[in-house]
């Protein structure tokens, strides 16, 4: 369109624009006459207006034609791909999901056979000491028998006598069973993506928020959705439930 933007000369009206927003800008509306002329201006800028949009319009339509036409060439060759796409996420997802819940299980699993074989340590430790304890008492309580009878030789002896009683290390507790946690497959450029969404079960517990307890017709869906994806798991709110759905992303 270079050198034929307008039927009349580009300079021209430019020039006139100028000239109507100068007028603008020095205009005061303050009598009948400077309102007349305020007006005079005001149709000459809404004329010049409609000669530019009018010039417009139609070298628009065929942009917008040509733009339309390379949009619906565009989504002919892409379609295909998109629905490849989902295709291939839709097989993946099951598969990464039930890898994830099996690490899962293998960590808790893991972490569970730890704490039992501490437990079992704590446990067998506290048997230890208590078994020192009673074997000290009665050793005490034998002493005690003998000074009571005088045999104060006897006694000493029974206190000097050493007594050994065992309290095992931890490495005398049995280890915990290996349990080996699957190693996540990572694969380049894609990922699995947890998404929160929400759905609504009762519309007459969600929370009224106009004055004077009036229902909005509409859920505020936007709101609703953010506040799920930022409180994720702790989000609640009444009537509605929050709940994770799992996708794969994948970088072009």
């Amino acid at each position: 369109m270079e050198g034929n933007k307008l039927e009349f000369e580009t300079a021209l009206v430019n020039k006139e624009s100028a000239g109507f927003l100068q007028a603008a800008r020095e205009l005061i509306v303050s009598n009948d006459q400077e309102l007349e002329i305020a007006n005079e201006n005001l149709k000459g800028t809404k004329s010049l207006q409609k000669k530019i949009k009018e010039w417009f319009y139609p070298h628009k339509t065929k942009a917008r034609a040509a733009l339309n036409g390379l949009i619906g060439d565009e989504k002919e060759l892409l379609d295909p791909l998109y629905k490849t796409e989902e295709i291939i996420k839709n097989k993946m997802v099951p598969y990464m999901e039930e890898q994830k819940r099996k690490r899962e299980e293998a960590e808790i699993a893991a972490r569970r056979a730890i704490e039992e074989a501490l437990e079992a340590t704590r446990r067998a430790e506290e048997e230890a000491e208590a078994k020192a304890i009673a074997v000290e008492e009665e050793r005490q309580r034998k002493a005690r028998e003998a000074l009571h009878d005088g045999e104060k030789k006897k006694a000493e002896k029974i206190l000097e006598e050493e007594t050994k009683v065992f309290i095992p290390e931890v490495e005398d507790v049995p280890a915990p069973a290996e349990i080996i946690v699957p190693e996540e497959k990572k694969l380049e450029g894609t990922h699995m993506r947890t998404t929160w969404e929400w759905e609504l079960k009762n519309i007459d517990l969600v929370p009224r928020i106009l004055p004077g307890g009036e229902r909005p017709l509409k859920l505020d869906r936007a709101v609703i959705t953010g506040y799920g994806v930022k409180h994720k798991e702790k989000a609640t709110m009444p009537g509605i439930r929050f709940f994770p759905t799992t996708g794969v992303a994948s970088k072009e």
